[in-house]
């Protein structure tokens, strides 16, 4: 027998709701890969402009609101579609790592060959197939991007079957967000515990390291699971998301200023604080329809938005491309025209992952899932932007 979680009416209707794409939401989406390509295409001026901390930060701010957004949004899916049935958990693997897992795969086959072409060897890539190679020590550098990703798919791995365990501790909605904070506060204190105990760099041994990180998907979570079970209304999203920001404007002075790296406390409480900021701020555009935005803009975001994870994957391989092959310029225009060939190429090649892999591959879930005898997936909970 199944049941399902009874939802407390809410004057924030789930993302999941609509029938169609979330302007709001769609728009955190754009604007995360566009703070990631932003500090990518910076990287092409080196020669005649040197910020590395300004890039370091843009960059960080982008994939943690990826983050955020990624738990507001599967999270959102659990919530509203949570069964005690062993179809639903296969339904729902299944349809994350459809929609996942074939284009990690097309650029973790071209990175390799571009370790091969640039350098004659060949990495040791093992550990990438079962997103293995950062669970609790510093990423390697190979595919360096690859680390967000081991933080995403280990989530989903494990989100399902904690929320499942949790099922019965869960009796009301305090029940279930208590449990949901003592899992944030016990992630955040093993990230404490292991700057403590390792002191390790900020990059490659916190902020890349699997099993630190998946309280940042956690607070997207949280913000889901407060959205659908109490009523928010406008005041009370304005307040959140100014307080998010101001959060957030916080923990982004502490990376800016380099304390992180300096004070092994502030490397920790970093990630806490970011996540937290961005997490608060997410009820206000996903209540936002974007009717009075000129349709150019809003078809600008929105294939932004679609192309996103693309867009992701495949621009650090065109940056490497071009460093093999010695593209760059020594002047501003030089560089500038650089810069504007990396975003050319970069965007060309997410459209067509897009076109190519992705979208086929996601019209096919539903087959799959009926052909498998799994949860019709009408009951999935399929996000407003597409997940």
């Amino acid at each position: 027998m199944t049941h399902r979680v009874p939802s407390v009416p809410s004057r924030l209707a789930p993302p999941s709701a609509h029938a169609d794409r979330v302007f709001g939401l769609d728009l955190v989406r754009f604007l995360a890969v566009s703070l990631v390509l932003a500090a990518h295409a910076g990287d092409v001026f080196w020669p005649v402009w040197q910020a590395p901390r300004l890039l370091e930060t843009l960059g960080v701010c982008g994939v943690e609101l990826f983050f955020v957004l990624s738990g507001f949004l599967i999270g959102g899916i659990i919530i509203d579609t949570i069964q005690r049935d062993s179809r639903w958990l296969a339904n729902f693997w299944l349809r994350r790592w459809m929609r996942t897992l074939p284009s990690y795969f097309v650029f973790l086959a071209v990175n390799v060959l571009l370790m091969q072409a640039t350098y004659h060897r060949w990495p040791a890539f093992g550990s990438y197939t079962v997103f293995g190679q950062a669970l609790f020590w510093p990423h390697p550098q190979f595919f360096n991007e690859a680390w967000s990703l081991a933080v995403e798919e280990v989530f989903y791995l494990l989100a399902p079957l904690l929320a499942l365990a949790a099922w019965p501790l869960a009796r009301t909605r305090w029940h279930a967000l208590g449990l949901l904070a003592f899992t944030v506060v016990a992630v955040a204190a093993l990230r404490y515990g292991y700057v403590r105990a390792y002191d390790p760099a900020f990059d490659a041994g916190v902020r890349k390291v699997t099993l630190i990180r998946l309280d940042a998907i956690l607070y997207g979570v949280i913000a889901a699971y407060g959205c659908r079970r109490w009523a928010v209304g406008t005041d009370m999203r304005r307040a959140l998301a100014a307080g998010g920001i101001a959060t957030a404007a916080v923990a982004i002075w502490m990376l800016a200023s380099g304390r992180v790296d300096a004070e092994p406390w502030m490397r920790a409480s970093f990630f806490s604080l970011m996540s937290l900021g961005l997490a608060a701020t997410l009820p206000v555009p996903a209540n936002a329809a974007g009717r009075g935005v000129p349709r150019p803009v809003r078809r600008v975001v929105r294939r932004g938005a679609l192309w996103s994870y693309s867009l992701y994957l495949c621009n650090l391989p065109v940056q490497r491309i071009m460093i093999w092959r010695d593209i760059g310029g020594t002047t501003v225009l030089g560089c500038a025209a650089a810069c504007v060939g990396f975003l050319a190429v970069a965007i060309a090649w997410a459209a067509t992952n897009y076109a190519a892999v992705e979208r086929p591959i996601m019209r096919a879930r539903e087959r799959v899932a009926a052909r498998l005898g799994l949860v019709s997936p009408a009951t999935t909970g399929e996000s407003a932007v597409r997940t």
